[in-house]
């Protein structure tokens, strides 16, 4: 669980995940959005609405490029998260021994 909250963390906080103009951008128009409407009856109904939908557009999105290892919609980050759990070979190299001919790596 601490590796996966690690590479979330380093996902977010990327660089090229999105500009810095952007990121700034983006946390004007929230602070002010909330500014201006946290009196108004529904606000939390649609924090709680805009929340759920964007959790769940991260999972997918997350499902999509197998844990931020594969490029997919256009982005190309996948150097960030690093290599997926699953694309990591559970026996070092120095076990492994090349057959000369038969292309196969056979454990030694």
């Amino acid at each position: 669980m601490n590796a996966t909250l690690r590479r979330e963390l380093k996902i977010a906080f990327s660089r090229r995940a999105q500009p810095i103009w952007f990121r700034i951008t983006k946390w004007l128009v929230i602070v002010t959005l909330i500014y201006f409407f946290w009196t108004r009856p529904l606000f939390w109904c649609i924090v709680a609405a805009l929340s759920i939908a964007a959790i769940s557009l991260h999972l997918y999105y997350r499902h999509r490029t197998a844990q931020w290892t594969h490029p997919w919609g256009g982005w190309n980050d996948v150097e960030t998260a690093g290599p997926s759990p699953s694309s990591i070979d559970p026996q070092p190299p120095s076990t492994l021994r090349r057959t000369p001919g038969d292309g196969r790596n056979d454990v030694a």
